[in-house]
């Protein structure tokens, strides 16, 4: 089964407004190298690594271990929440001359379309980089981009996010009928992972054979899966079902979802 973190799936947050760009007296957003290389909206988004949601509180950690790199995390906000992210002292590497982009993201990974929120060079500690109290015009999802000065530095860092509302409410939440492209990615997974076994496809043909293995991880996988499912989605993001127990994700997301799933033919699953 594939892993979240390894490939993002699609959610329906909602684009957030440009805002006006931080960047640091010393070095401007010109004189710094872009993960496109370009403008402000000119955005290789193949040079970009996809990683782990980062949430409010904690931090994310990566290593430039060649020219052109960059480090994408997404995160969950509150419309006029104020929050800072920050490439840390602690975790990062001395010498290291970090950036930090900020883009809006519908789906978690980056686009070659996104036009730049925020930019930081050298606001942090020496040249490490801080985009401080920003302010985000409207919920939806973020992407906080880490790179280095003349894409070319080496060395391991730590960026850090953090909520600067007195009430450290700055979180937002997905609602549940989001979760529905995130079951349908596991589903898909578990279909194509149970025709492969092979046991499900004697004496059938192709369609029948995947027909049979989305009946399967529908109505038949072992509970287990679906609790790693609502373990891994709670973990990945602020989903309102959360707070909840299991029994909640079973009655109110994983079967709203499921019912809406059409059962594959075999050419629209497997090349």
């Amino acid at each position: 089964m594939r892993s979240i973190g390894r490939s993002l799936p699609l959610l329906s947050a909602l684009l957030l407004t440009p805002a006006v760009a931080c960047t640091s007296d010393a070095t401007t957003s010109e004189d710094v190298v872009r993960p496109g290389g370009g403008g402000k909206s000119d955005v290789n988004s193949g040079a970009i690594s996809a990683g782990w949601y980062i949430t409010f509180g904690g931090a994310a950690e990566g290593e430039f271990k060649k020219d052109f790199q960059f480090f994408g995390f997404p995160f969950f906000v509150k419309g006029g929440a104020t929050f800072s992210l920050e490439v840390t002292r602690t975790g990062t590497d001395s010498g290291l001359d970090t950036t930090l982009f900020l883009y809006p993201t519908t789906n978690g990974e980056p686009t070659s379309t996104m036009d730049e929120l925020a930019f930081d060079n050298d606001g942090g500690y020496g040249s490490l980089s801080k985009i401080s109290r920003f302010v985000a015009p409207s919920d939806g999802q973020l992407l906080v981009v880490v790179g280095t000065a003349d894409a070319r530095g080496r060395g391991k860092f730590r960026v850090e996010l953090s909520c600067e509302q007195r009430d450290g409410d700055c979180a937002g939440t997905v609602n549940a009928p989001d979760a529905c492209a995130y079951v349908e990615d596991y589903v898909n997974d578990c279909v194509t992972d149970t025709v492969h076994l092979g046991d499900m496809c004697e004496d059938r043909t192709p369609d029948e054979c995947y027909a049979a293995a989305f009946e399967y991880c529908l109505d038949d996988a072992d509970r287990d899966l679906q609790e790693q499912i609502f373990q891994d989605l709670c973990g990945k993001a602020p989903f309102a079902f959360c707070p909840n127990d299991f029994s909640s994700f079973e009655q109110d997301v994983w079967n709203a979802c499921t019912s809406t799933l059409e059962t594959p033919t075999a050419p629209d699953w497997d090349d």
